[in-house]
């Protein structure tokens, strides 16, 4: 595995090639479905190139120092047999008896499953599929198992009316919880003499991305209580307002975009009459908020062009 994903990135590492080989030896299922949906974006090729570097196992600055192999085919991803688990399989299973998946393959579940009298005309196709789910649960790597588990903490993101939004979101949860981890350890195995400021650079992206995992978690439980998005995780206010923007007719549009001229004009006349940290904080909010909507206001009359 790890011989072909650095092959292919040291090639020309064509988008489709690469979601092939994610494919194949990926384990989260939800970023599989979003490479395929979404398609070859500068984004999402960003995030297939991470997920593959990790795959690797190569370090941020090993992956940067890749050297790039010119006029080389990239290299051909080989069919592998069918893995021995299926973990839809084993949640359709889990949820016919109305369990989860870890108490499916437990001893004690079996028993009361087959010594249930509304299965007795089935004791032995019933005893031979728990067995063999068993024997796949406990051939399903761990990573495989959280994401079971994720799955049926949140059944909705399967549903055919998840909202996009959603689906986008948990990509970005597992990369900052990834991003989180990284910095941890980086943090635990830093030395006495480390620098104050690669200890502080270590413990704010930890922190920040740690917070930004729960702020996401939170969307997620949010929804599967209300059955509608909160809609307070930064990323996922950026995704609405794309939304929304995506919506506004071209007059609408055109009178936005000058809309936002005006309010960052005003901003900036706020920031230079600022007379404390406080104000000076809020006007340099104020003007981060109306920049970033220009921003993508004038991207989206771009596309119609």
């Amino acid at each position: 595995m790890k011989e072909l994903i650095i092959a292919y990135l040291q090639t020309h590492r064509n988008f489709y090639e690469g979601v092939a080989l994610y494919d194949q030896f990926g384990v989260n299922r939800m970023l599989k479905a979003q490479f395929r949906k979404i398609g070859e974006t500068e984004a999402i090729k960003k995030t297939l190139f991470e997920e593959l570097r990790k795959l690797a196992g190569l370090t941020e600055m090993e992956f940067k120092s890749l050297k790039r192999v010119a006029f080389v085919a990239a290299p051909r991803v080989v069919p592998i047999a069918p893995k021995v688990y299926d973990d839809d399989q084993l949640l359709a299973l889990a949820y016919k008896f109305g369990i989860t998946v870890d108490e499916l393959v437990s001893d004690e579940t079996a028993e009361k499953i087959l010594s249930h009298e509304d299965y007795q005309d089935q004791i032995e196709e019933l005893t031979e599929e728990l067995s063999a789910a068993k024997t796949k649960y406990c051939q399903v790597p761990e990573a495989v198992k959280k994401t079971i588990r994720f799955r049926e903490d949140f059944p909705f993101l399967n549903a055919p009316d998840c909202p996009d939004e959603l689906k986008v979101l948990v990509a970005d949860m597992f990369r900052a919880y990834d991003v989180f981890r990284e910095a941890h350890e980086k943090l635990v195995n830093m030395p006495d003499n480390a620098s104050f400021d690669e200890a502080f650079k270590a413990s704010q992206t930890a922190v920040e991305n740690y917070l930004d995992n729960r702020e996401m978690w939170d969307e997620l439980e949010y929804y599967k209580e209300k059955g509608e998005i909160l809609g307070k995780a930064e990323c996922l206010k950026s995704l609405m307002e794309k939304k929304e923007i995506s919506a506004l007719s071209d007059l609408d549009l055109t009178k936005q975009i000058s809309n936002s001229r005006s309010n960052i004009s005003k901003a900036k006349a706020s920031l230079q009459a600022a007379e404390n940290d406080e104000d000076k904080a809020k006007a340099e909010t104020n003007l981060s908020k109306w920049e970033t909507r220009k921003a993508l206001l004038d991207t989206e009359l771009e596309t119609r062009k």
